[in-house]
């Protein structure tokens, strides 16, 4: 269900519909158990979340007064895989993949309990010279770490850009010489990424 959709009824679309095809959801999904009445879905994978669902469209045949639908599976055109964990499950996964052979792009979500110097780079060389392609990397520990020596109750979304920053350099302990020179470069990229957002 999302927002108040669960609290419309199948009813609201009257029998005089052969078919009703309705939108936006991402997931291929009928209504109120009725074929008739379907969600269509999305054909391809939208996010990494959707990595191990399957896509379908729906075919809908009218002969002779007799309507079908027949659901038919959209092949993987681009493989997706979401690898989470520590540093030792990530780097079993990624080398299962690579051995694998498949084209793969990647989303890889590290939750270990050390934070690592170079995860991006570390992460680079064990997919050098394999199919894998890794779009999108995401260091839990690094966010918790920031947090933890405050409020229980932050969340990054109470923060800004520059205070998360902040409390980054504290957890990884950059002296105090290296911050001001470290803020300032942030800073300057944080203003060319908005005036670059701005101009799109």
């Amino acid at each position: 269900y999302i927002g108040s959709l669960g609290r419309m009824p199948a009813t609201i679309f009257p029998d005089v519909f052969d078919y009703v095809a309705l939108g936006h959801l991402h997931q291929p999904q009928v209504v109120a158990g009725r074929e008739d009445i379907r969600y269509s879905g999305a054909p391809l994978a939208m996010t990494f979340a959707e990595a191990s669902r399957r896509k379908s469209v729906a075919l809908i045949e009218y002969r002779d007064g007799e309507k079908t639908i027949q659901p038919l599976e959209v092949p993987i055109f681009q493989r997706l895989e979401r690898v989470r964990g520590d540093w030792e499950t990530i780097a079993a996964a990624l080398a299962r993949l690579a051995e694998d052979g498949a084209a793969t792009w990647l989303e890889v979500e590290y939750d270990g309990v050390a934070i690592p110097g170079d995860l991006r780079r570390d992460l680079a060389e064990l997919t050098a010279g394999t199919s894998l392609e890794i779009l999108r990397v995401r260091n839990c520990r690094v966010a918790a770490h920031a947090l933890e020596a405050f409020d229980p109750e932050e969340t990054l979304r109470g923060l800004d850009e520059e205070e998360v920053f902040r409390r980054c350099l504290e957890a990884h302990q950059v002296a105090e010489g290296e911050r001001t020179e470290l803020l300032t470069a942030y800073r300057e990229l944080l203003e060319a990424v908005r005036e670059n957002a701005g101009g799109r």
